[in-house]
């Protein structure tokens, strides 16, 4: 009978306690993965936007901003929606208007005014030296 008691203490699984360190980790994990869906969200109104102002606009309108192209990345091209452009340069002190996912005279002009004041080619499109100082901004609050 003690035999059969203690291999039965054995097979319970025992309750390890988790440290606020490891709370820690996890919820700076779930805050990321919260932070990476949001961007999917943004990029998924930023190609519905993209689509309808296709559909609207004439194939001679150049855009101010990279954008997606494919899925399969042969260049090294940035990618961001327009709602991600305005918060960085909203963040950056460079964009008062509202946060629209539409790419108007004031986020051109946010962005022409970011490039000048960082030594950036002050040419309105936001490409990969552009890009890779203004995301910078992205989650400040």
């Amino acid at each position: 009978m003690m035999i059969m008691l203690l291999l039965a203490g054995c097979a319970t699984p025992r309750r390890e306690r988790v440290s606020k360190q490891d709370l820690d980790k996890l919820q700076n994990q779930i805050n990321m993965l919260q932070a990476r869906v949001r961007d999917k969200d943004d990029e998924i109104l930023y190609l519905k936007q993209r689509l309808n102002t296709m559909q609207e606009q004439p194939k001679s309108q150049t855009v101010v901003y990279a954008a997606p192209e494919s899925s399969q990345k042969t260049e090294s091209k940035p990618v961001f929606s327009p709602v991600q452009l305005q918060k960085a340069l909203k963040n950056a002190g460079y964009y008062s208007g509202p946060i629209d996912g539409k790419i108007g005279k004031k986020t051109k002009q946010g962005i022409l005014d970011f490039q000048k004041a960082h030594g950036l080619k002050a040419d309105g499109i936001v490409g990969k030296n552009t890009w890779a100082e203004l995301k910078k901004y992205l989650e400040i609050k």
